[in-house]
């Protein structure tokens, strides 16, 4: 069992990382995005 887990943990460390650098990512793009469009319409007035 030991065995087992001690082979499973680095595959989901990895595994978590890349998920929370996704959802990092995708904040970061979204957050930009809605920043550049609020920067349009107050650049329009």
């Amino acid at each position: 069992m030991a065995g087992l887990f001690a082979r499973v943990t680095p595959i989901l460390l990895v595994w978590v990382c890349d998920l929370v650098a996704g959802m990092l990512a995708w904040l970061l793009v979204t957050f930009d995005i809605t920043r550049s469009h609020v920067r349009l319409d107050q650049g329009e007035d």
